[in-house]
């Protein structure tokens, strides 16, 4: 998922740019909508991998829990 994310705000990246350069018609417009695109990609990329991780923690947690339930039985 984060490799397909990031391929796919590649695309849009440059065509946002693209974009930015001629309506702005200056490189300061397009840096601007440069910073823009990383940190909406950023947000994206640990929204998915905190995901990610969440659900890993909670299967690894949910397992301890069982064990010291069986365990004290």
């Amino acid at each position: 998922m984060v490799w397909a994310t990031a391929k796919l705000w590649w695309t849009v990246h440059h065509a946002l740019r693209r974009s930015a350069m001629r309506v702005l018609g200056g490189e300061r417009g397009a840096t601007t909508a440069e910073y823009a695109l990383l940190l909406a990609l950023i947000v994206i990329v640990l929204i998915g991998a905190l995901t990610e991780l969440g659900d890993v923690l909670k299967d690894r947690l949910g397992d301890i829990t069982a064990e010291l339930e069986t365990a004290g039985n």
